[in-house]
């Protein structure tokens, strides 16, 4: 966010918001329907074996999304400098 233009950093920072409360919406969705496809019976066992899926999927989701930021984001930044940061922005003019 430090290249973004001052006017346009609430815009920025909203759209960031939005995108990770799709991102949860859908991580969700995803493991509920993993979870319930199978379900032939509403005996404890069977619940408990479906649940056991989804989340094992929700694992699955999460280790993929760690890893895609650490691919994209982390390798992205390497060899830059760090930006300055907010409270020393103006301090050098």
């Amino acid at each position: 966010m430090t290249s973004i233009a001052a006017a346009a950093v609430a815009a920025v920072s909203s759209s960031v918001n939005v995108a990770h409360q799709l991102g949860g919406a859908l991580g969700v969705s995803v493991m509920v329907a993993v979870a319930t496809t199978g379900i032939a019976s509403t005996d404890r066992a069977s619940i408990a074996a479906e649940a056991s899926t989804g989340l094992a999927t929700g694992a699955v989701l999460l280790a993929l999304a760690l890893t895609s930021a650490l691919l994209l984001i982390v390798r992205r930044h390497r060899g830059r400098q760090p930006a300055p940061s907010m409270a020393n922005r103006g301090k050098n003019r």
